[in-house]
């Protein structure tokens, strides 16, 4: 039944629109009272409030899911662009603050490289699954060596899972 669905719900996803301001942990609390039996479970998520989100990630996996989290970076998070002063813009507040990108962008792509690796070490420490996915970027390749790598460690022995991150 699985195989006959995915068009359904490839069909569907396709559909979706992002609305609402709910936190993305909030949202994974619903999931875990709403979804009674073992299932997969697709997370896409900038995981900037990333505590409390991989705290309810690692919530649905000790509740017997298997979930997999999409990393969305926006290629314009990953670098700074080089100049004078510069408006950054937080998205999800609007909360502007002027700065010399010049000045922070060492820092800034530190902090950021951090980040990155903090959270896939987090989720693949669980023996959970992590792809990063980059906007802007073509979805097919990455999810395909996803998906084919997924496939291949699931068939290749009986053993507990371990991440299988793809970057």
């Amino acid at each position: 039944p699985g195989v006959r669905m995915t068009p359904t719900y490839a069909s569907a996803l396709a559909k979706l629109q992002c609305a609402g301001g709910e936190p993305v942990a909030t949202a994974l609390r619903k999931v875990s009272t709403l979804v009674r039996r073992r299932g997969l479970i697709v997370l896409a998520s900038d995981l900037y409030d990333e505590e409390v989100t991989l705290a309810e990630i690692k919530r649905l996996a000790r509740m017997g899911h298997d979930v997999v989290t999409l990393h969305i970076i926006a290629r314009e998070e990953s670098t700074l662009p080089r100049g004078g002063a510069t408006e950054f813009v937080d998205l999800e507040t609007e909360a502007t603050l002027v700065a010399s990108a010049d000045a922070i962008a060492d820092e800034y792509s530190a902090a950021f490289a951090s980040f990155l690796l903090r959270s896939r070490q987090s989720i693949e420490r669980e023996g959970l699954d992590y792809v990063r996915l980059i906007t802007g970027e073509p979805l097919e390749p990455v999810l395909r060596r996803f998906l084919i790598g997924r496939r291949g460690a699931s068939t290749s022995r009986a053993l507990p899972r371990t991440g299988r991150g793809v970057a």
